[in-house]
């Protein structure tokens, strides 16, 4: 669930709708956490938290200048 939160991010972010995609990189940060060790497809942390954290930076920074 993660990666789709990061895929809906990403799609937002590409349309210069960097509030939205902020608060999607969000959600992916926060179901990445929520995903158990017993999954059967473990997500790498980068996809979850790394990648999403600097984008949600990156998003700021945008909404700043606007």
């Amino acid at each position: 669930m993660a990666e789709f939160w990061t895929h809906l991010a990403d799609i937002n972010f590409e349309l210069k709708k960097y509030l939205k995609a902020y608060y999607f990189y969000e959600n992916a940060i926060i179901l990445g956490k929520l995903r158990s060790n017993e999954d059967e497809l473990p997500i790498d942390i980068v996809k979850y938290k790394e990648y999403p954290e600097k984008m949600k930076i990156i998003c700021k920074e945008k909404l700043n200048k606007i």
